[in-house]
């Protein structure tokens, strides 16, 4: 039995980190079983991040390794149909989304102080004095210095934003009038498409990434068809 281990559910969302959306949703698109496991501190996790699953006695990290393993162990291709071009499609929206519009939205949660806040209280409200006070600043430092390591932080704020516009507006433009990212059938690209929608659409946080998502019409209807199908549970009735 595969278990998934990813952080903490909140709201009416699979979870707040894109990639174990993506992980868990790849799960269900494969329709393989498997357990969760909730991680809050990932210090002890392989690579020290999460999402990973363990699988006959491995460890394994990284979404997209992962996949790349399930894919393997279990004969998996959802991707069957696509050809060599669409394929190569796929990568390069993969690497523009957790490459880069990954980091416009850790931007928008984890920097922004329109936001802080409230990601602040969600994350650390329930732990005690003084280190209700700590670790939001040493945790906020943290991404502060990943983001500037990666490039991203050393723009404005309304440079980030426009950066992650324009990803949104590309995605939006890719799937068009099309039920999923290539045609009528979904491949795993739309695990990792869904999984950054998702984060948007359904947290109760305000960005102009957010403003951004809510004004494409396609992209609102494909994230609600991605949860109709794979998570339904989490869907709100009408």
């Amino acid at each position: 039995m595969i278990t998934l281990y990813q952080f903490p559910q909140f709201f009416d969302l699979p979870n707040l980190s894109p990639f174990c959306v993506k992980v868990e949703c790849f799960l269900r698109m494969a329709q393989l079983e498997y357990t969760v496991e909730s991680v809050a501190d990932t210090r002890k996790a392989p690579k020290g991040k999460c999402p990973y699953i363990s699988d006959n006695g491995q460890l394994l990290a990284d979404s997209e390794m992962i996949l790349d393993y399930l894919e393997t162990q279990y004969k998996i291709n959802l991707d069957a149909s696509l050809s060599s071009e669409q394929k190569a499609y796929s990568r390069a929206i993969q690497a523009m989304l957790d490459e880069r519009f990954y980091w416009t939205a850790v931007y928008s949660r984890w920097v922004d102080e329109q936001t802080w806040p409230q990601v602040s209280k969600l994350f650390f409200g329930d732990l005690s004095f003084p280190l209700n006070k700590i670790i939001p600043v040493l945790a906020k430092k943290q991404i502060i210095k990943q983001m500037y390591g990666h490039g991203i932080g050393r723009h404005r704020e309304d440079e980030i934003y426009a950066i992650g516009q324009k990803d949104i507006v590309a995605i939006a433009n890719i799937l068009g009038d099309k039920q999923f990212i290539h045609g009528d059938q979904p491949t795993r690209i739309d695990a990792c498409v869904f999984s950054y929608l998702v984060n948007f659409i359904v947290p109760p946080f305000s960005s102009p990434l957010k403003d951004e998502v809510q004004q494409h019409s396609n992209l609102i209807d494909y994230n609600q068809r991605m949860m109709t199908t794979y998570f339904p549970e989490l869907c709100q009735p009408d």
